[in-house]
């Protein structure tokens, strides 16, 4: 009876031992929606738990794993790991690029880059690889949603490049480094047009010491501007050097000079001064102005200057003189943001033209029309002594 009775226990304890063990199956619809639950009310450490769950239990075919996926490099975001949330997004339109959880994904892991890239004026990494995904998502899935969604933030990112740029270009401007501070602002004008950074369509057309290379419409239509605002006769002034403008010119003083006086043919209330072709280079404003004022003594004189210019006044020349030798007159496109500066005696409002010499001139290097662009006089200046093809 005893023996029996080991038996029977030891086949009691084996069968506890070696029994089958049943879990119960996976719902892949009922957890989704548990996870979707937590994710709305914001607890995306208890989602994420649900949905790596989910992760390892299905197949990496399976319908529900994009939005899995997608759910997860969400969690990441939300919980403050942008760099993981980055690479899970994109990994995630790799993967499924048929998916529409796939422009959703390139979406995020742009807008997961730039929050990295919380200052503009840090490295500028995060932001490129920001451009660059919202860029590819145009491309891939145009005319979705999230494509749609991605142009506000192309814009802003283009509005941090331009700022960006337009810094860099004034720290070297100020320390009179105005070779390398050329390349900074050619760079806003050329590839952020649209920007606030970029200058009101060089509404420095002007500026005493203005370049004019080549003077364009934008020029003569805030010329006309201001004489009809002041009730007095404009002079271009030509630079023979600008400070900001060393070796940057694509037509010689004399040349701009000339399209000038073919520009204001027939308008006898705009004249060409050449006075600063005949002083030391560079051209600085106050002495062109103090110039003026020895050979005309008696004479009041208006600077008249583009709100890009006006908003440099702090970085100019001698700055501290040139109430003294005119009143400054700053042109300003109609609700434009207007610099401040003790100088500035008066704002005169013109008509917001986009265009700009650098924009002239890159077309007649890519031999594109520049027709009503310049006057056509210039144009075939331009044309017959063979400016700035190179």
């Amino acid at each position: 009876m005893r023996r029996v009775l080991r038996v029977g226990w030891t086949l009691a304890v084996t069968a506890c031992q070696h029994g089958p063990r049943v879990q119960p199956a996976l719902n892949p619809v009922a957890e989704l929606a548990r996870a979707r639950d937590l994710l709305h009310h914001g607890d995306f450490a208890k989602a994420q738990i649900t949905l790596r769950r989910l992760s390892y239990a299905l197949g990496p075919t399976q319908p529900e794993m994009a939005e899995v996926q997608y759910d997860l490099a969400e969690c990441a975001f939300q919980t403050g790991d942008r760099v993981q949330a980055a690479h899970d997004f994109r990994q995630l339109a790799d993967q499924f690029p048929a998916s529409p959880y796939a422009p959703l994904g390139l979406l995020r892991a742009g807008d997961a880059n730039l929050r990295l890239w919380r200052d503009p004026e840090l490295d500028a990494s995060y932001g490129e690889g920001a451009l660059a995904i919202y860029q590819e998502l145009a491309g891939r899935y145009p005319g979705t949603d999230a494509a749609a969604r991605a142009q506000v933030h192309v814009q802003q990112l283009r509005e941090w490049f331009a700022e960006k740029a337009y810094k860099n270009g004034m720290f070297y401007f100020r320390r009179r480094a105005f070779d390398s501070a050329v390349i900074y602002y050619k760079d806003v004008v050329a590839n952020y047009q649209g920007t606030t950074r970029v200058p009101d369509a060089l509404m420095r057309l002007v500026e005493a010491g203005g370049s004019f290379d080549p003077v364009h419409v934008g020029h003569l239509v805030a010329a006309e501007a201001a004489r009809e605002a002041l009730g007095a006769t404009v002079r271009f002034l030509p630079a023979r050097e600008q400070p900001l403008k060393r070796a940057a010119h694509g037509a010689s003083p004399e040349q701009r000079a000339e399209m000038l006086d073919l520009a204001i043919v027939g308008n006898p209330h705009l004249k060409v001064e050449r006075i600063e072709l005949a002083l030391p280079a560079p051209s600085y404003t106050v002495r062109t102005l103090r110039a003026l004022a020895e050979r005309e003594p008696g004479n009041r004189f208006a600077l008249l200057l583009g709100a890009d210019a006006a908003a440099e006044l702090g970085a100019w020349f001698e700055i501290e003189a040139l109430p003294e030798l005119a009143e400054v007159v700053v042109f300003a496109r109609p609700g434009a943001a207007l610099p401040r500066h003790p100088a500035i005696a008066r704002v005169v409002t013109v008509p917001a033209l986009d265009v700009s010499a650098t924009a002239i001139r890159d077309r007649v290097r890519q031999a594109r029309s520049i027709r009503y662009l310049v006057p056509e006089a210039v144009r075939h200046y331009i044309t017959a002594h063979g400016l700035y093809r190179q």
